[in-house]
């Protein structure tokens, strides 16, 4: 079979292998078991993940603070003139998005769709601390945050 390295392809002879294959000393490659990706893939992955844990631990953070309604978190919704009342809400969100982004370690789909649910979040309230002229210190954590959840949807293919 043929099979990915760090540097190239590398052929193996398989009990399948017919004799011209074997004088040759490859075989064809198995489509069950795809070749991961060559060194180029492999820094992506490194990226994509670290990306993933810190957005996902971020996100658990605030959404504890959202969950205790603590008065900063108040004081923002009110400046950003938002109802109190969808605090919970925006908290559960933020934990399903961490959740997503932990479980795409397993299942890449679903890390891919957290990180592109999260990128539309972060946009959103990015959006909504431009709306009210909001001060750089205060709009610069949901701005980086988006970029970091799109950076974390583009590394995750």
């Amino acid at each position: 079979m043929l099979r990915a390295t760090a540097l190239g392809w590398r052929g193996e002879v398989s009990p399948t292998t017919s004799t011209s294959e074997r004088a040759v000393g490859i075989s064809c490659i198995d489509i069950r078991h795809p070749p991961k990706a060559v060194a180029y893939g492999a820094g992506m992955d490194v990226l994509s993940t670290t990306l993933a844990v810190v957005i996902a631990l971020v996100c658990l953070a605030t959404a504890a603070a959202d969950f205790k309604v603590l008065p900063q978190i108040v004081e923002t919704m009110e400046r950003l003139r938002m109802p109190i009342r969808i605090i919970p809400a925006l908290g559960a969100m933020k934990v399903a998005g961490a959740l997503g982004l932990l479980m795409g370690f397993w299942i890449d789909a679903l890390g891919s769709y957290a990180a592109f649910c999260l990128s539309i979040y972060f946009l959103i309230a990015t959006g909504l601390h431009v709306r009210v002229r909001d001060g750089a210190a205060h709009t610069a954590p949901a701005a980086v945050l988006f970029v970091l959840s799109v950076v974390t949807f583009i590394t995750s293919f």
